[in-house]
């Protein structure tokens, strides 16, 4: 998930690939859901699709722990729809995949969680849209408004509906919570190029 939001895709796949040697189906299912999100990066859609095969057939393997892949899966298939067109499709799942990822208790759910609205956001942003995206951001936002990059997302979907206020104010925001990030994080860069041209 990491490799995946850094643009590190083919790292992320290797990694996946691991997974999907472990003996352990849900283990497998994991490695082949992160193969079909990379996949997806990638715009291979059929590889992704079969990949997503692949992990339901491991869940289905699994005697006990499945549900462990439940909410990954979920994202899986909402961000698959939202990227190959079929819209309403996948914002329904995602928003209920949203629902029950912000639902599950303990904190590393509530981390995992909060990554996951951050890729859910920025697939309906590679997918072109944009009010989709904006819900995604606001139920980051909802989930933690100290997340630099909640209000990064924010400022991107303010920055596409023209609202250049909100857009630096949101900006400014993730900067003050990015103030002791890596000086070369890309994100960091691309907002301190836009509150300072």
């Amino acid at each position: 998930m990491f490799l995946r939001a850094r643009g590190r895709i083919d790292e992320a796949l290797a990694g996946a690939k691991t997974l999907t040697g472990h003996p352990h189906p849900v283990v497998q299912a994991i490695g082949h859901i992160e193969s079909g999100f990379g996949l997806m990066r990638k715009r291979q859609f059929a590889e992704a699709a079969a990949a997503g095969n692949a992990a339901l057939a491991a869940m289905k393997r699994a005697t006990g722990g499945a549900g462990l892949a439940a909410v990954p899966f979920e994202a899986l298939q909402g961000e698959f729809y939202l990227r190959t067109g079929q819209m309403e499709k996948g914002r329904a799942m995602l928003e209920a995949m949203a629902k029950r990822a912000r639902a599950t208790p303990g904190p590393d759910a509530w981390a995992e969680a909060l990554f996951t609205l951050e890729s859910a956001a920025r697939a309906a942003r590679e997918a072109g849209d944009w009010e989709f995206a904006a819900r995604m951001a606001r139920q980051m936002l909802e989930h933690d408004s100290s997340y630099a990059g909640t209000h990064y997302a924010l400022g991107l979907v303010a920055e596409q509906a023209g609202d250049r206020r909100s857009a630096s104010l949101a900006f400014a925001l993730a900067e003050k919570f990015w103030a002791k990030a890596d000086p070369a994080l890309p994100e960091l860069l691309e907002i301190r190029q836009k509150l300072r041209p």
